[in-house]
């Protein structure tokens, strides 16, 4: 699986346990980073990083939105 579609799947498993769309990325991270690694088989130097620049890119596509400069989005 590419890191894109393992952060886009990890947003969504966060967003379903939550309840709503709305996430931040800390949140991400601690829940769900280590289940991106296993979905990737990859870790990287700074995964975390990783999980930023595809955050970026689904942003980009429209699939989230940044809410804030608190490391707030919403799932679109």
């Amino acid at each position: 699986m590419t890191w894109k579609q393992a952060v886009l799947e990890a947003i969504q498993r966060l967003c379903e346990r939550k309840g709503e769309e709305i996430f931040d990325f800390r949140t991400l991270c601690d829940e769900e980073l280590q289940q991106i690694i296993e979905d990737t088989q990859t870790r990287g130097i700074t995964p975390k990083k990783s999980v930023q620049r595809f955050l970026q890119d689904l942003r980009e596509e429209g699939v989230i939105e940044f809410l804030d400069n608190q490391g707030t989005y919403k799932l679109l």
